[in-house]
């Protein structure tokens, strides 16, 4: 779908498949740190969005573009000048719409987890996360947010479900 970027973490039948099936519990576990760790990865791309360092351009109005060149120019005035974010940062929040666009859902009964961003009127996160080309040549190059979010967090992802695992065997060896 465009205008929707989804990260899959992990499938949980994956894991199922090389563990005892008669172990009802394990999943459970592997599922709640899944979806902790979504949480995680969101938290994340909400603040290298809010809180990491921008050092694009200043603008002080709000911008149109002309379609037929791709030339930008000023429109009104903002009501305090935006900082953007300078290419291969995150971007910076102007509307968080963006930010509130990230969001952690549950699938196939808990066991697969997504962390979304985009979708309705935030059509311009994939082209925010891989950069585009405007008509008229003008070049958008990314931003991304996303996939730097899972590669900061994944270390703890997987310290998190190896530690699941962990607590889950010694609960089952009593």
């Amino acid at each position: 779908m465009v205008g929707e970027l989804s990260i899959r973490a992990v499938n949980i039948d994956e894991v199922k498949a090389t563990l005892n099936k008669s172990v009802d519990k394990l999943p459970k576990a592997i599922k709640r740190a899944l979806f902790a760790s979504g949480e995680a990865i969101r938290e994340r791309a909400i603040e290298k969005i809010q809180r990491d360092a921008k050092t694009g351009v200043t603008y002080t109005h709000h911008l149109l573009m002309n379609k037929k060149t791709g030339n930008l120019f000023p429109a009104r005035k903002r009501s305090k000048p935006h900082r953007a974010s300078a290419p291969g940062e995150a971007p910076a929040s102007d509307t968080g719409r963006l930010v509130n666009s990230i969001i952690v859902t549950r699938k196939k009964n808990g066991d697969l987890v997504l962390i979304r961003a985009g979708g309705g009127s935030v059509f311009y996160v994939v082209l925010l996360e891989f950069g585009t080309m405007l008509s008229g040549g003008r070049e958008i190059r990314p931003r991304p947010f996303m996939r730097p979010a899972f590669e900061e967090t994944l270390p703890g992802i997987k310290k998190a479900i190896r530690k699941a695992l962990k607590q889950e065997i010694r609960r089952l060896k009593r």
